[in-house]
């Protein structure tokens, strides 16, 4: 990618989430399971299951980088599943804030929505220098390897945790 071509990709990375945020966020949420607990915990399995896909394509050391392939083709693939990978993202996204703001009471919605956004903002600061740190060292598979393992983590914790945290007390 040239620089005009990343921002050209990412432009189109975000309007295609945009789109399937909007279009999409239904029949996505009801294949995931409909509950927004369920649909958090599916997406980020399917958020770890593709980064681990990205990483294995990538993972020189077990010769699956296919050199002979076309760089073309190689840019495809990976466009290809970075887009399938920003519908689970978005729908991620949207269910999280959809299950915080039922856990809190209605005077501090406000409040939470301040704290999600400003953890957001900060992991947007943050996670690119991280990023660019590992894939100098290792590589794009070694990249993708550890936003697999990241995924991997929080859904472990996700499937340990969320019941504890998620029980709504019941209405009469």
């Amino acid at each position: 990618f040239s620089e005009a071509d990343l921002g050209l990709f990412l432009s189109c990375e975000f309007a295609f989430g945009g789109f399937a945020n909007g279009f999409l966020l239904g029949p996505v949420t009801a294949l995931l399971g409909g509950k927004s607990e369920s649909v958090v915990k599916n997406c980020i399995l399917c958020m770890a299951l593709g980064y681990s896909g990205l990483a294995l394509l990538q993972a020189e050391m077990l010769g699956l980088v296919v050199t002979a392939a076309p760089a073309l083709a190689q840019t495809y693939s990976f466009v290809g599943i970075t887009m399938i990978l920003s519908i689970f993202r978005y729908s991620l996204s949207t269910s999280i804030t959809a299950e915080s703001t039922h856990i809190v009471p209605e005077n501090l919605k406000g409040t939470l929505m301040g704290i999600e956004h400003s953890t957001f903002a900060a992991a947007r600061i943050a996670t690119p220098t991280i990023g660019i740190k590992i894939l100098t060292m290792g590589g794009p598979g070694v990249l993708y390897a550890c936003c697999s393992s990241v995924f991997f983590v929080v859904g472990s914790l996700w499937v340990l945790l969320a019941g504890r945290f998620l029980r709504r007390p019941k209405s009469s």
